[in-house]
């Protein structure tokens, strides 16, 4: 006779899918345990992998749970299951953007990528050690880029071993690990690059100054009151710019990130939008030369303004931030204005801030 299981693997329709949990019955008594795993509709192969990985996930946790069951029965020690780092990684990941959260698969891509690069796709999360951790950040310090195939910046060292800690505290949460090695490695050093930027009266002043290419100095003015990158400019189109009941906003897909955004449009933001005139919505709102000759132009009009400041276009997105913040604007929907996917960047700016802050305070003159 079939021995009767102890626990049960057990499924939940829900709206997006089937959620996973745990049905145990134990002397008399039964309880359940909501795994916080979730099934979804098989319409791709990507769809049934991930499924697949997901339910490997939730059978390492019952088994988990029916060693721990019998292990209280009988005196013996618990062990864990083995969950790979990188399986677990991506269904955290498929988890969160259930939950809303869209930015967070390309950070935890990122981390795949890097990981595998370090050690491979095959280690399992409870190997996870000190040793583990200090080369993973050793490894950053010289790691290469996936997209720019340039050195990491600091930034972005201490966002990828920020990520691992996130992932650790929730395999601990998960009860499939009981301690957290980062705690005992010193993270990346992040040194603060300075991020240049316009103060509003030099703003007014380059307004006021003429620039030899007119749609130059539209969008790089454009780019200061929304916040956009100059890839997201270069490809922004009519269909884009959206106007109902009397307001206006850009609705878009970052190049950078792939997230799409919404942002408002200020009347400052619109004075500077070009005549759609016969434009089609698939035209592109801002005709701009390439590159080179955007930077030349970029130069001599700043020049020409007085502003004495290595200006970039990227520096129209750091006015951005900085006029928000200082028109008492909270960090968290300057984030959302940016299209961050980590507060710590958007936070690089609130000192920035903090700075003016103080330099405005201790240049009232001494009255006592």
């Amino acid at each position: 006779m079939k021995e009767k299981e102890v626990i049960r693997l057990r499924r939940k329709a829900t709206q997006s899918g089937e959620s996973l949990y745990l049905d145990i019955y134990f002397k008399g008594k039964r309880r359940y345990e909501f795994l916080r795993l979730y099934l979804i509709p098989e319409r791709t192969k990507a769809d049934r992998l991930k499924n697949e990985q997901t339910l490997r996930l939730a059978i390492a946790i019952k088994s988990r749970r029916t060693i721990e069951l019998f292990n209280n029965k009988y005196g013996f020690a618990t062990e864990k299951p083995d969950v790979n780092l990188i399986e677990y990684i991506q269904l955290v990941a498929a988890n969160k953007l259930k939950q809303g959260r869209i930015g967070i698969k390309g950070t935890f891509d990122t981390l795949v990528y890097h990981l595998t690069k370090y050690h491979g796709d095959k280690i399992a999360l409870q190997d996870i050690d000190i040793r583990y951790v200090k080369g993973f950040v050793q490894y950053l310090s010289t790691a290469i880029a996936r997209t720019s195939g340039e050195v990491l910046k600091s930034s972005s060292q201490h966002n990828i071993y920020t990520s691992l800690k996130i992932i650790i505290h929730q395999a601990i949460k998960d009860e499939l690990v009981t301690s957290d090695p980062t705690k005992s490695v010193d993270p990346p050093r992040m040194v603060l690059p300075h991020k240049e930027h316009l103060t509003e009266e030099e703003l007014k002043r380059l307004i006021q100054t003429p620039c030899p290419k007119e749609m130059v100095k539209r969008s790089f003015l454009f780019c200061c009151f929304t916040g956009l990158r100059i890839s997201d400019v270069q490809k922004l189109i009519w269909k884009e710019v959206v106007t109902t009941n009397n307001e206006t906003y850009i609705n878009f897909r970052q190049k950078k990130t792939k997230i799409e955004n919404y942002v408002p449009l200020s009347e400052n933001a619109i004075s500077v939008l070009p005549s759609k005139r016969e434009n089609t919505e698939t035209d592109s709102v801002f005709d701009l030369p390439k590159e080179s000759t955007i930077r030349k132009v970029l130069k001599k009009w700043v020049s020409d303004s007085g502003i004495d400041k290595h200006i970039t276009f990227h520096c129209a997105r750091h006015t951005c931030a900085t006029l928000l913040l200082n028109s008492g604007v909270d960090i968290y929907t300057v984030k959302e204005i940016l299209g961050h996917t980590d507060i710590g960047t958007t936070m690089q700016y609130a000192k920035v801030v903090d700075k003016t802050k103080r330099e405005a305070v201790n240049s009232i003159p001494v009255l006592y």
